[in-house]
């Protein structure tokens, strides 16, 4: 995903859309919840899902990238919306278009 935020200036909006389904799956207590959240990709029965972990990292890998001015929009609609949006702690200018 580091192609959407190379060579963005400030002024620039950017957007990143996902569509599809998302589960909660039992994890070993890390979760306050008892559970992960993970959205199901297209080919997730091949490769897996992608879990609440991994999308965390992927947003700090490409908000960090983000110079200043730069917006970054993310929607998310799915049956776990809240795992993309960013975590309270990001210094960033991401917004989050849950459903």
């Amino acid at each position: 995903m580091r192609w959407l935020v190379e060579g963005c200036s400030s002024g620039d909006s950017l957007v990143f859309h996902f569509s599809g389904h998302g589960m909660k799956l039992d994890n070993n207590g890390e979760e306050v919840d008892g559970y992960d959240e993970a959205l199901c990709p297209l080919d997730f029965e091949q490769h897996g899902v992608i879990l609440d972990d991994e999308i965390n990292e992927i947003n700090e890998a490409i908000v960090r990238l983000l110079g200043p001015g730069v917006k970054l929009h993310a929607s998310t609609p799915s049956s776990t919306p809240a795992t993309a949006a960013p975590s309270s702690t990001s210094p960033t200018s991401a917004a989050y278009l849950g459903s």
